[in-house]
């Protein structure tokens, strides 16, 4: 099955949001409940958690991710043609 871009969202709806998956938290030893708007926020903010080490890390060792951290930006950066400017080269 190949994945198309609105693959993880056609089954999104607002009854689906509101619903609430239960599952038990080892950290906490108890089932936990949570709506899962608020995990899909979580899981949006978290991975901008992790950009931001991916940053950091580049930044300590003095690489430089042509146009920068953005997955969109550093796959046209790699599909540009030799030579062409990117949007941190400008």
């Amino acid at each position: 099955m190949r994945a198309s871009p609105g693959m993880l969202s056609e089954g999104v709806t607002p009854d689906w949001l509101a619903g609430e998956p239960v599952w038990f938290s080892g950290s906490a030893g108890r089932d936990r409940r949570r709506p899962h708007a608020l995990l899909v926020v979580h899981l949006l903010s978290h991975q901008t958690h992790h950009r931001g080490q991916v940053h950091a890390d580049a930044h300590r060792r003095r690489a430089n991710a042509p146009g920068g951290t953005d997955l969109m930006l550093i796959v046209w950066c790699r599909a540009a043609p030799p030579g062409a400017v990117t949007e941190r080269q400008r």
